[in-house]
């Protein structure tokens, strides 16, 4: 069945349609906060970061009110020094410091959220405007993106990629809450910069809460218990793709979007053959276990030295990593010469045959 989805990503015209519109969507966004947004994007992308928070969050949800005065851009550990000269040789600002503007080292107590850095830069002009820059100890800027307080500002965008977490959630203006051990002790509060944050949002009609089954209509799916005996959040498989616009990508255990086919995120993608691709977790990259827990393989089959995951066992609810040491290879969309993007995995029963194998539902697209 030839669905409209299925049309426009067959649809050449379409797809060149809807980059030069996001395209301009993004330089809009950073215009609000810099002079020149051409440079600026380019000149992130050279450095391996990614524009985040409230900014992103208003290109995904295409809204401009959403935006503030501090546009955040996510780096990698090692990539702070050299974005740092870049901002302040090459923009007006200058180096500030705040009762507003938590800046330096954080070390978190929770495993899973890595430790942060920020500095603030004031633009210099007629609006007060100021560039966070926040870097996390990952490999991956995405690493800085996944460690916020709430799944509602894990949104980020580069001038070839885009992604926003939970994507069914947060086009509802819904969040997840993820509080740290310490935090749920009173041990570790979250910084006034982040509860301001939280705070507007809720102002402006988002939704907050720390488990998903209160944003799900009855009946919740059951819970059952994992290899090591804990149990599991409730996986909600529907929630995790946004079937209206494949750019984006559904949970952070994975990346299913356009991705960017640049040096610098060259190792996020490996096209296996034309209508299959292999996806890599950013953060898996830079050594063990980075926190969480879940087994996630109660459906994975081995078949033809190949990893088949069916996505709605993923429990990635709250945000916790999943550590496969083998690629993870989805159903895409057939491709065509010379493009190897990937997209998100389809959920509904067209795609799958009765036994519900998406093996074969693979093999049946080909």
């Amino acid at each position: 069945m030839l669905t409209l989805l299925r049309c426009r990503l067959l649809n050449h015209a379409y797809q060149d349609l809807a980059d030069r519109e996001i395209q301009l969507d993004m330089r809009s966004i950073v215009s609000h906060y810099v002079p020149d947004a051409v440079e600026f994007l380019a000149a992130l992308q050279a450095h391996g970061a990614v524009v985040s928070g409230r900014a992103a969050l208003s290109l995904f949800l295409r809204d401009n009110s959403l935006l503030d005065k501090d546009l955040e851009v996510c780096v990698s550990w090692g990539g702070e020094e050299p974005l740092h000269k870049y901002v302040l040789s090459s923009l007006p600002v200058v180096e500030v410091l705040g009762p507003d503007k938590i800046d330096g080292i954080c070390q978190d107590s929770d495993e899973g959220l890595p430790s942060r850095y920020t500095k603030t830069f004031k633009v210099l002009g007629r609006r007060t405007r100021y560039i966070r820059v926040v870097g996390c100890s990952y490999a991956s800027p995405l690493g800085a993106v996944n460690a916020t307080r709430h799944t509602a500002l894990m949104c980020f965008f580069t001038p070839s990629l885009m992604g926003c977490a939970y994507p069914y959630l947060t086009l509802r203006r819904l969040a997840l809450l993820r509080p740290s051990g310490a935090m749920q002790w009173g041990w570790h509060p979250d910084s006034f910069y982040e509860k301001m944050q939280k705070s507007d949002l809720f102002n402006r009609g988002f939704r907050f809460s720390y488990t998903a089954s209160d944003f799900v209509t009855p009946p919740v799916p059951p819970i059952d218990v994992a290899w090591d005996g804990r149990p599991r959040r409730p996986c909600l498989r529907s929630l995790f793709v946004c079937g209206c616009n494949v750019r984006y990508w559904g949970d952070r255990a994975c990346l299913m979007a356009v991705l960017d086919r640049s040096q610098a995120w060259k190792t996020l993608l490996m096209t296996l053959d034309e209508g299959r691709g292999a996806i890599f977790h950013p953060w898996e990259l830079s050594g063990p276990h980075v926190g969480g827990w879940d087994d996630g393989c109660d459906r994975v089959r081995n078949e033809r030295d190949d990893l088949h995951v069916e996505m709605g066992t993923w429990d990635c609810l709250m945000g916790e990593a999943q550590m496969f040491q083998r690629p993870i290879v989805f159903h895409v969309a057939p491709s065509f010469p010379g493009d190897d993007r990937v997209y998100a995995p389809p959920h509904d029963a067209q795609h799958r045959d009765a036994e519900g194998d998406p093996a074969r539902a693979v093999k049946k697209d080909r």
